[in-house]
């Protein structure tokens, strides 16, 4: 069991939801790939092409990995999912990060940007290695910058964001603003072959209930591994 987590505001919840939506749909609004955040959300005008050709897949906890005409943007890619003890009640502080190189380049494709919301380990723990390995570009805060360049990240190869930033990176627009820690749902130390399995001290239901208060005209979609989705959040195709 693991330990209990302070309560949040629903109006708080209801913003970070809206944070992964926005992430989610940014995917179609660049002109010609998908934008998504640093810290929060992304928005430009939307192309009918960019609509048609692109694809979503959920990577687990905040992560998502966006195609747009065959390129690729990855949020906050969390793939490896070592046990810390976090939810058997036995948190281990001094637990060593590590990467699986296999199961990180089974899902990643080819990014040519990774956007990191902040630095906790599961957002950022499998970063280093993909930056390393494909030389994609890396947006973050400051912290994530540090922590980065400590994992041997050349320095070049990161933007630093505090919100507010409009940045082109060949034909991807992003646009940061600053936003709360997204809210995550399944149990991060599960492997991606296996359904998403609930964090127990996290009320899914409830958090749903409260978003839908807050805003009930929007569509609530509660996505899984395996499923890959169009702009509009609805299933395309299923993968093994």
């Amino acid at each position: 069991m693991s330990a209990p987590r302070p309560p949040v505001d629903p109006r708080l919840l209801a913003e970070a939801l809206a944070v992964h939506a926005a992430t989610a749909t940014a995917a179609a609004t660049a002109t010609s790939t998908a934008p998504a955040t640093a810290t929060a959300t992304a928005s430009t005008s939307i192309s009918a092409s960019a609509a048609a050709s692109a694809s979503l897949r959920w990577l687990g906890t905040s992560g998502w990995r966006i195609d747009v005409d065959g390129r690729t943007v990855l949020f906050d890619p969390y793939l490896t999912r070592f046990k810390t003890g976090l939810f058997d009640g036995a948190f281990r502080a001094d637990t060593e990060l590590s990467t699986d190189p296999e199961v990180v380049r089974e899902r990643i494709g080819a990014p040519e940007l990774v956007l990191v919301s902040h630095s906790h380990w599961d957002h950022v723990a499998d970063v280093p290695y993909i930056a390393k390995s494909t030389g994609a570009r890396v947006m973050g805060t400051e912290t994530t910058y540090h922590l980065l360049v400590a994992f041997g990240v050349d320095p070049g190869q990161i933007s630093v964001v505090k919100g507010g930033e409009v940045l082109d990176f060949g034909g991807i627009t992003v646009e940061v603003a600053a936003g709360l820690v997204p809210v995550h749902w399944d149990n991060f130390e599960e492997p991606l072959s296996e359904p998403p399995r609930r964090d127990p001290s996290m009320d899914l239901d409830g958090f749903l209930a409260q978003v839908h208060r807050e805003s009930p005209a929007s569509r609530i979609v509660v996505p899984d591994y395996r499923t890959v989705y169009g702009a509009d959040m609805r299933p395309r195709l299923q993968t093994s």
